[in-house]
């Protein structure tokens, strides 16, 4: 069932729709990024699409059975976020990330169900810092569940997801050209989601007084859609509920690829903390499953790097920095000699 923008709002409390269409959509381009750099092809994302409905109408549109990604969001964000793709699509995309032919009817094999954990793990730690900065808060989470499921079977498990009998699904498409590969995959995620745990709760309370304030009947003569709503009396600690379509400017990407990169952002200083993976790369190759297992004591392999060409500096499979590997004291180190610029890094996000 679509709702608009400011309907969903209205039912919700003051949650926007849009907004979470929008948070959505840094995971589904996280995962299109890693799936891109690890089959070396490109990936487009489709503009997602955000919809209101309950878990029944969801358990009818869905496929029989998925490949669930749990996440559990243990600050920043309130809830859960269920990330799901048909069985056969995962297939065809482990088969992808293994450097595999896709095949017509792909099993989900072990192998592949290994290769599209380590690009979920990936994905989630690049969204974690995106939505960290889009946000303005720290927002930690992890994968609790990664397994194929049958969806008639998970009502228990996502009650959470629809705890006020309705849910929100948004839908990103994406799609693999050089592989001919196009699917979608489906994020369901609970109405109040982008809010950190205390304005969740206020959200709640707001919409529980909003549902008891009494109606104004109209003195005058007029159409009943003209009478006025009387508003409960809110705590000094509640929010006003907003039900305009306005959008959020914290949703727009334009200004973190402004000059001056990390000061548009703003309480940039609760980032700080946040750990970060930090890797060299040396060169990378592509080999076939014989060469792999022909390997041993002595083979040598061949980089796509040239010799001499300076090695990659990634931040959470980011690019930053380019330099010099150097030996200090007996371990490996690496000479910084190129830094990339804060825009190039902001608008790759």
């Amino acid at each position: 069932m679509a709702v608009d923008t400011q309907e969903a709002k209205t039912e919700v409390g003051g949650a926007n729709l849009s907004d979470i269409g929008e948070i959505c959509s840094l995971f589904s381009s996280a995962i299109a990024k890693v799936v891109g750099d690890t089959t070396k092809k490109s990936v487009e994302t489709a503009p997602p699409q955000a919809t209101v409905l309950t878990l029944q109408e969801y358990q009818k549109k869905s496929s029989a059975t998925v490949l669930l990604a749990e996440v559990d969001y243990s600050a920043g964000i309130q809830g859960k976020q269920i990330l799901l793709l048909a069985d056969d699509i995962a297939g065809k995309l482990g088969e992808l990330l293994q450097g595999e032919e896709i095949s017509k009817a792909p099993k989900l094999k072990e192998e592949s169900l290994s290769a599209l954990r380590e690009v979920f793990d990936k994905a989630l730690a690049e969204n974690l810092t995106n939505i960290s900065a889009v946000l303005g808060n720290s927002v930690q989470g992890s994968i609790t569940r990664f397994e194929v499921v049958k969806v008639k079977d998970e009502a228990e498990k996502m009650s959470s997801i629809f705890a006020g009998g309705s849910g929100a699904n948004v839908t990103s498409g994406l799609t693999i050209a050089d592989a001919s590969l196009e699917f979608q995959m489906d994020q369901l995620v609970p109405l109040n989601f982008g809010m950190d745990s205390d304005e969740a709760q206020e959200q709640t309370e707001d919409a529980g007084d909003q549902k008891q304030a009494p109606v104004q009947q109209a003195e005058d003569t007029g159409s009943q859609e003209q009478a006025p709503v009387q508003k409960a009396a809110a705590a000094p600690s509640q929010k006003e509920i907003t039900t305009t379509a306005e959008p959020v400017e914290q949703a727009q990407f334009s200004s973190l690829a402004m000059e001056g990169g990390l000061k548009s952002i703003g309480n940039i200083e609760l980032l700080l903390d946040v750990t970060l993976d930090v890797s060299i790369e040396l060169g990378r190759t592509k080999m076939n499953i014989k060469e792999i297992l022909g390997l041993g004591s002595g083979s040598i392999i061949e980089l796509e790097k040239a010799a001499g060409e300076a090695a990659d500096f990634l931040v959470n499979g980011k690019v930053v920095a380019r330099g010099e590997v150097v030996v200090i004291d007996g371990k490996f180190g690496i000479r910084i000699t190129e830094i990339v610029s804060p825009r190039e890094r902001l608008e790759s996000i």
